[in-house]
């Protein structure tokens, strides 16, 4: 059999398209039209996280960092999105910062002291 890398296989829509028409009013409506994006920058003295929360108010964001992982909620009127990350060993957490600004929250993973790169100067004998 061939299949078009072009044209989605009906075997493949299948299983997707009978689980969605499962789903009652309520559970369709919420399940977010796409997965909104993340990127994440290192950086010498912080990393930087910026996630799209498109209409999410302040208090529809909950941000936490345990053991190593950092969770993110973001709760809009109809969707509620959630994701987690890995956190570098090196991530001071008591300083962890935040900043919602049109729709796009911005989060600061400062570096402890200790783990940001150096300089070592070399003395001639």
């Amino acid at each position: 059999m061939f299949l078009s890398p072009f044209v989605p296989s009906a075997r493949l829509r299948f299983p997707f398209e009978a689980a969605l028409a499962n789903l009652d009013a309520d559970e369709a409506a919420s399940i977010p039209a796409r997965i909104p994006r993340v990127d994440i920058s290192p950086g010498e003295d912080a990393h930087t996280v910026v996630a799209e929360v498109p209409g999410v108010p302040t208090d529809g964001v909950k941000l936490a960092a345990e053991k190593g992982v950092l969770s993110l909620v973001a709760t809009a009127p109809k969707w509620t999105w959630k994701r987690s990350f890995t956190l570098p060993d090196d991530i001071d957490v008591d300083n962890i910062k935040a900043v919602l600004k049109d729709g796009l929250l911005t989060i600061t993973l400062p570096r402890v002291q200790a783990a940001r790169p150096r300089q070592i100067r070399v003395e001639g004998a």
